[in-house]
């Protein structure tokens, strides 16, 4: 696909998915440097209370894969489209979401990364995700107007709400299409993260995935920033 087409595809559904982005062989090398990393900076990595979700932010310094992620001339073309601007700051973050009784799966549920302008984030699996590996989930056209308005109109949703989690709430979103990606590794998805989604609740197994954090602004907010390695 071509830059200019994943763009079309990402502003009419929220998302698009590339297989065979990686090879599985680079994968499971990152993989391993997952593993290894998570045990050697213990103290600056970040976990969920149960320990299912674990996340190194700025991953990129310290693996060379990661940085050639960060530094792909497809993606960073297709955000320069998106965005209509290349004043941007981004890293990656590397994940392991793991199976523990009571998860809520990648992102605690279903949000909106940004409630109130676009956020663009490139996720790359690094393990194969079945529908139980916790896999991405996205509500389809949840980027666009129209869908907000919708649930405003059929479910009183607040127009710049970013969290949904009563059983009310997943109700209602459980009405509407989405799609689950399940997806080999190597599997790469670009999204419009301020459409509503999720990582499923994990429920068997683990998840490996890097995910290329990107903000418009120039400047990485300070909560994220205090968390990066």
């Amino acid at each position: 696909m071509t830059p200019e087409s994943i763009v079309k595809k990402i502003r009419k559904d929220g998302y698009v998915i590339i297989p065979n982005y990686w090879s599985p062989e680079k994968c499971e090398l990152v993989k391993e440097q997952i593993d290894h990393s998570i045990t050697r900076f213990s103290d600056r990595v970040w976990s969920d209370h149960i320990k299912a979700d674990q996340r190194i932010f700025g991953f990129n310094r310290i693996s060379k894969e990661a940085t050639q992620l960060l530094k792909d001339p497809q993606i960073n073309k297709t955000f320069d489209l998106l965005t209509n601007s290349q004043n941007r700051v981004s890293f990656v973050m590397a994940g392991r979401l793991s199976h523990k009784h009571k998860n809520l799966g990648s992102g605690q549920g279903w949000h909106r990364d940004c409630s109130r302008s676009e956020q663009y984030k490139a996720i790359l699996y690094i393990s194969n995700v079945t529908k139980d590996n916790g896999p991405f989930q996205y509500i389809k056209k949840s980027n666009t107007k129209l869908h907000r308005l919708k649930m405003k109109l059929l479910y009183d949703f607040n127009w710049y709400q970013d969290r949904f989690s009563t059983h009310r709430e997943e109700n209602a979103l459980k009405s509407q299409k989405s799609e689950i990606f399940k997806a080999e590794p190597g599997t790469l998805i670009l999204a419009n993260t301020s459409g509503i989604h999720r990582g499923m609740p994990i429920q068997n197994g683990s998840r490996y995935a890097l995910t290329i954090y990107m903000w418009q602004s120039g400047l990485i907010p300070d909560h994220i920033k205090s968390l990066m390695i």
